[in-house]
């Protein structure tokens, strides 16, 4: 594929947008409930009024819960979650130098990222990644002391193909903005008339274009194009995909991924339906609705049950009863309640917002922070390696090309994540609980072995305690800074060795 004729890339567009219509109305009622504020699959004017038809917010404090759990177990704010390894490919005598270099460059990459709006962004790309697909778009700043920016673009924005692989291929924006900013926005554009007489008269009309940025398989590269209507008018091939798209699961066929929120969806909309249901039956137990005598004349097309209302009747009681009386009431409001309890502790756990004991209460202690810490690992499942898949290592590539371009950072032949030469330790909570229990396993094996023989002959015999030290420190993402080099080690040995030697002399003297 080279890139695509104007009309060919239309028609691809057009496709795209058709496949992303088919997810309108599941995921508008996910937004419509949870996300209400977010909502933009739903037309609204600015300052509009969106949660007219929510009736229970225990949706949106379950997403938010959804959102601050994972800032907070995957890429914590001003923290270093993540670190650059000298993959298998590197030799276990260049390995300890390589990982000195790379935790160098680790440390300008995160303290670029922490002075930009990352956090900011990555919050905002977690809400829609909640209902499915979150994306990210990762452009190089224009001064030098932010050097990178980090936008989240609603997905109801975006529609989006799958080459053979199941990898996103193809991303189309709708890019809405008034006419003055066109130039500042693409600097390379080649405007058509209509486009400079409509800046010349009418600058802040809003503009629609089309951004499509697709990957050609054989030249392996990306193709960044904009379209006003049918005409191209921005044309650039890109050394990187700039965008980040995750999915929290895929299903096979489908383009977009499907979330927590989609799982708690019918949870929601039985809740928010028993909530609106229990409003009315709440207004008529407060105010009551009677009956009164009419003479036996009772017009039922006037009859309204609200409250405060009079409903015209025959006779109430007896031979004629007493002139009004009040109407009967049912429903079981505590049969309500039971039911609206046993829906929120649902969504709270499909929305992986009830874990071990509320944050809230005494001091925890460490063993219930790393419990709480692996039932969330447990839970997140496979959506945990799509996430380092589709997010983690695609952010941090895309940040290095701009540091590279920008001469901040520099290793050899240039920095990529192949997961052979240089690849990713995740130090984020949601990942250290597996590294404390894969070294729990190593110390209650030397533990069992010591039991067994407690001369440590055994020990000594399974584990190479040399090369044990080495996985502990790494498992627990001890700074290879402090690290001896095998050189190093090997010098101290020969000390140790002379030390010893010389002990004996004197000894035997």
């Amino acid at each position: 594929m080279v890139q695509l004729s104007q009309e060919k890339l239309h028609k691809r567009i057009t496709s795209a947008e058709g496949v992303q219509m088919q997810y309108k109305s599941l995921f508008e009622s996910a937004y419509e409930l949870a996300l209400p504020q977010r909502n933009l699959w739903t037309t609204f004017s600015q300052g509009s009024n969106k949660m007219d038809r929510v009736y229970d917010s225990s949706g949106i404090s379950a997403l938010n819960g959804f959102v601050n759990r994972m800032q907070s177990s995957l890429t914590p704010p001003f923290i270093k979650w993540a670190e650059l390894k000298a993959g298998p490919a590197i030799g276990a005598d260049q390995k300890t130098e390589a990982n000195k270099i790379l935790e160098v460059i680790t440390d300008i990459i995160f303290s670029v990222i922490n002075s930009s709006n990352f956090s900011v962004a990555v919050g905002e790309m977690y809400y829609d990644l909640a209902v499915g697909t979150g994306a990210m778009l990762i452009l190089e700043g224009d001064d030098d002391d932010k050097p990178i920016k980090f936008i989240s673009v609603p997905v109801s924005n975006l529609a989006l193909d799958e080459g053979a692989n199941g990898e996103i291929v193809g991303i189309f924006r709708k890019h809405c903005l008034p006419a003055r900013g066109i130039f500042e926005t693409w600097k390379d554009i080649k405007p058509t008339g209509d486009i400079l007489k409509i800046i010349k008269d009418e600058p802040e009309k809003e503009l629609e274009f089309k951004e499509a940025t697709y990957y050609d398989d054989k030249e392996k590269v990306w193709y960044y194009d904009v379209l006003y209507k049918k005409d191209r008018v921005v044309s650039r091939t890109l050394t990187r995909n700039p965008w980040v798209i995750v999915r929290w699961s895929k299903i096979i066929g489908e383009v977009f991924g499907r979330g927590p929120l989609l799982q708690a969806l019918p949870d929601l909309k039985m809740l928010n339906k028993g909530k609106e249901l229990a409003i009315r039956a709440a207004q008529l137990n407060i105010f009551g609705v009677y009956t009164a005598t009419d003479d036996g004349i009772t017009n039922f097309n006037t009859i309204k049950i609200q409250p405060n209302s009079v409903i015209p009747v025959a006779r109430n009681a007896g031979p004629s009863g007493p002139s009004i009386a009040p109407l009967p009431r049912t429903g079981d409001l505590n049969a309500q309640n039971f039911m609206f309890e046993e829906l929120k502790q649902q969504i709270n756990t499909l929305m992986l917002n009830d874990r071990l004991p509320p944050d809230a209460g005494p001091v925890r202690s460490a063993t219930e922070i790393v419990e709480r810490m692996k039932q969330l690992q447990v839970d997140t499942g496979a959506a945990f390696g799509r996430l380092i898949f589709e997010f983690v290592q695609p952010l941090l590539q895309n940040v290095i090309h701009i540091l590279e371009k920008k001469g901040i950072i520099s290793f050899g032949g240039g920095i990529k994540i192949d997961n052979i030469a240089v690849t990713t330790q995740i130090l984020s909570p949601i990942a250290r609980s597996e590294a404390i229990e894969e070294v729990n396993a190593i110390v209650q094996s030397d533990q069992i072995l010591k039991g067994i023989d407690p001369t440590g002959q055994l020990t000594q015999l399974t584990f190479d305690t040399e090369k044990l030290a080495d996985i502990i420190v790494n498992k627990l993402g001890v700074s290879p800074m402090a690290i001896r080099s095998l050189e190093e080690r090997d010098a101290l040995k020969q000390q140790i060795a002379q030390g010893l030697a010389q002990q004996q002399q004197v000894e035997q003297q």
